[in-house]
């Protein structure tokens, strides 16, 4: 017995001073120590495993890292008081390091971010630790099943808070965001309205938006919000429509007949509306499916004379657009016999 208490001794001795190799012993004896439980909770304590762990996990070989991030998911498992031993910010930064190493070493490290994420303080630290957002989103969106997986859960914990889902669609993962739009309060609506109105969005981000289903609100935004959320909501639209499947869902979204209701509005609250809201009908009409709305020629050329020079230009492009459809000759014929030329 005294022989075994010397050998967990040098075990500790190693894990703490030891070189590379007698490092690499001493985690594999740790490993069979804890998996055939023949150390306790109150040693694993009383000795500090856990910070002289996450300690050595920043200056290790990686297949050391490995093993010192799977001892810790062990750790993590069996004991709510180390997961709270691993909750201090420098031990989750060096942790945080490990999603930008190699696959096993981030599906580890993941797994193990995963179940700290219970805790509500790793929650708050995790999200502000620069680049952590964009390593899982990466993560998210790669090969290893497990990883994405796991890297789904916590980005899905860490979208309690608006700040990590607007960085999280920064990076690309805009589901979060539209969900705030879905389900927000009406202040978390504005913030991420805004926000997408800012954002330079590429064709492959306004897709996914348009599929993850950021139109719809947007859209019940402009319709029945407040002025503020009205032109957050525009502008947001405005952003997403320069993409042909968008201008589809705009339209069976029932839009045009109160974007053409704004542009008809003397009040004067409105008019800072007008512009955004001409351009999207311009966008809109590029689309032949803006015919199923009737005269919607017809109100535009009324709309001409009472406009801003911006809000001409814009009606004139969406008229133009009309006139070439093929199925438009109806159209055509009826804005001659009106006097639009």
């Amino acid at each position: 017995e005294d022989t075994f208490t010397l050998d967990i001794d040098d075990v500790v001795l190693q894990l703490k001073y030891g070189n590379d190799e007698e490092f690499k012993c001493a985690i594999s004896s740790l490993n069979v120590l804890i998996r055939d439980s023949l150390v306790t909770n109150e040693w694993i304590n009383d000795e500090g495993i856990v910070p002289i762990l996450f300690n050595r996990l920043g200056s290790s070989r990686p297949n050391n890292r490995l093993t010192i991030i799977q001892i810790l998911r062990s750790l993590a498992s069996e004991n709510p008081e180390n997961k709270e031993k691993m909750a201090e910010a420098a031990s989750l930064l060096t942790l945080v390091k490990s999603l930008a190493r190699d696959v096993e070493e981030q599906r580890e490290a993941v797994g193990l971010l995963l179940s700290l994420s219970d805790l509500p303080a790793v929650r708050r630290r995790i999200g502000r630790i620069q680049g952590c957002i964009v390593m899982l989103v990466s993560i998210l969106n790669g090969d290893d099943p497990v990883g994405s997986h796991d890297a789904g859960k916590l980005l899905n914990a860490l979208s309690s808070n608006t700040q990590n889902a607007l960085h999280m669609a920064e990076a690309g993962y805009f589901k979060p965001l539209v969900q705030y739009l879905k389900e927000g309060s009406d202040m978390s609506k504005i913030l991420m309205a805004t926000a997408l109105s800012r954002m330079e969005l590429t064709d492959q981000s306004r897709a996914s938006l348009g599929e993850d289903g950021a139109i719809e609100p947007l859209v019940k935004m402009f319709s029945a919000g407040k002025l503020e959320a009205k032109l957050c909501a525009l502008s947001a639209l405005q952003n997403l429509s320069s993409l042909k499947e968008n201008i589809q869902r705009l339209i069976n979204s029932g839009i045009v007949v109160s974007l053409l209701q704004l542009l008809f509005s003397v009040t004067s609250v409105l008019m800072t509306l007008r512009e955004p809201a001409s351009a999207i009908l311009a966008r809109i009409a590029q689309s032949e499916s803006i015919l199923v709305n009737q005269d919607v020629a017809q109100q535009m050329l009324s709309l001409l004379h009472l406009s801003s020079p911006v809000i001409k230009y814009h009606l004139l492009q969406a008229l133009n657009s009309i006139a070439a459809h093929p199925s438009a000759s109806k159209v055509r014929r009826k804005m001659k016999e009106n006097g639009a030329i």
